[in-house]
């Protein structure tokens, strides 16, 4: 039994003076404990985490022993964010006022039934909770996840419904799963109005759906004791009127955690983009004969945005399916997947087979010779979850002649008939969905 010294114990929160005491606590650990670093930079270890308030966490030291408040400012911050996510993600909540259950170690609960069986998730394989009214649903990816797919699918806040409910690795959107890892993140909610032409506030990131979002993948983390969800980058993509939006605005209020997006079928692209939303690799998919965004009476719909801001040269790609009008279709929904796979291909690093373990060697000259490669291999950069997209590897695509070539030059603002195409992977598939030889594949 393994026993560490705790260098912080704090009064009372409730205190006026909030006078800290610092204090020698000796507990013995029977659980897996969870390392902080305190501001003197020494460790400890705690039993158990109950919350993340706008003051600091409360915290259980010894089994059956009493809460405690341990001050953020005997914590060190930067140390939490290198070795804690989790608890560095509920801490910028906290501090923006807000109390964030952790529920860690001696804390940890399970939900139960009104008949005292384990709660099960509304949707058969996904884990799901609910955050502002809204509910909010993920299923992990088949091993580490490597990001979060973030999926907006239909016309109301239906999204789950479209989903249908499949396991992990089923359907249509297994591959994300099992070929990219991604985790796949939805919602369902009744947005309420009918009215074509009224957009629900969900649809707007920054009016507070997109706090939503973030706040649910903070609370998964906790949920399904998965800290890296709330430092994966995320893709995003919208179908529909209502989807559409949602995704778009969303990757517009949080550019520098979004690899890409795709929007098909969709309009009230209002946001404005910054330089940053510019350069991500976006796919805007719209009917020949679509017309919806004049019942919508929005004029911000794909054709219109993309016009809009060709002069500030975006890496944003236009296609416009053959003979299709504004409502989904077959065509569309597969196209839509492989401009998101596209897309994923250039912003994922590869994923590297793990090396074969190396046999022991023998002698003191073998000891050495292990020490020092060791040590070198705790030197190695760690692998960047995200690559930088690079808009000289793309291709210009004609929408009159419908050809497709290497990019010259990244620099020049292309012309009305033109649109940026995001890889050389997606020329042949874009010509096809033009041309009407694009075809639905198992």
């Amino acid at each position: 039994m393994k026993t560490r010294t705790l260098f912080f114990l704090a009064n009372s929160f409730h205190s006026v003076a909030a006078l800290i005491v610092t204090m020698l606590v000796f507990a013995s650990l029977n659980a897996v404990a969870i390392t902080l670093t305190g501001s003197n930079g020494r460790a400890a270890e705690l039993l158990g985490i109950k919350d993340a308030t706008p003051k600091g966490l409360t915290a259980q030291t010894v089994a059956d022993g009493p809460i405690i408040g341990i001050p953020w400012a005997k914590l060190d911050i930067a140390a939490m964010e290198r070795d804690q996510k989790l608890i560095f993600a509920a801490y910028e909540r906290a501090k923006a006022g807000e109390t964030v259950p952790l529920d860690l170690g001696s804390f940890a609960k399970v939900e139960k039934n009104p008949d005292g069986q384990t709660k099960k998730s509304k949707y058969r394989g996904w884990t799901d909770i609910a955050v502002g009214g809204k509910t909010f649903a993920i299923q992990m990816p088949l091993g580490q996840p490597r990001g979060i797919l973030l999926l907006a699918l239909g016309d109301m806040g239906w999204s789950m419904r479209n989903l249908g409910g499949r396991n992990r690795g089923e359907g249509p959107w297994a591959e994300f799963q099992t070929k990219y890892g991604m985790a796949i993140m939805s919602y369902d909610f009744d947005s309420g109005s009918r009215d074509p032409t009224v957009m629900d506030s969900f649809a707007f990131a920054e009016k507070g759906s997109g706090t939503q979002v973030m706040n649910a993948i903070s609370n998964f983390a906790i949920a399904m004791k998965k800290p890296e969800l709330v430092e994966l980058p995320i893709a995003v993509c919208g179908m529909d009127r209502f989807g559409s939006a949602f995704a778009y605005h969303f990757a517009l209020w949080k550019p520098e955690i979004i690899l890409g997006g795709v929007f098909s079928k969709g309009g009230f692209y209002n946001a404005e983009p910054s330089p940053e939303a510019l350069a991500l690799p976006f796919a805007f998919i719209w009917g020949e004969y679509g017309n919806n965004h004049q019942l919508w009476q929005n004029e911000n719909s794909a054709e219109h945005i993309l016009k809009k801001h060709a002069s500030m040269k975006p890496n944003w790609m236009g296609a416009k399916e053959y003979r299709g009008d504004s409502e989904l279709s077959q065509l569309s929904d597969q196209f839509t997947r492989v401009c998101l796979k596209a897309i994923l291909d250039e912003r994922l690093p590869e994923k590297k087979a793990k090396p074969a373990p190396k046999p022991e060697p023998e002698g003191e000259e073998g000891k050495a010779e292990s020490e020092t490669t060791d040590e070198e291999e705790e030197m190695e950069e760690p692998e960047p979850l995200v690559l930088p997209f690079d808009r000289s590897n793309g291709f210009v695509g004609n929408f009159k002649t419908k050809e497709a070539v290497k990019i010259t030059d990244p620099d020049a603002v292309l012309s009305e008939d033109e649109t940026f195409i995001i890889s050389g992977a997606l020329t042949a598939p874009w010509k096809q969905f033009l041309t009407g030889e694009f075809e639905v594949r198992n």
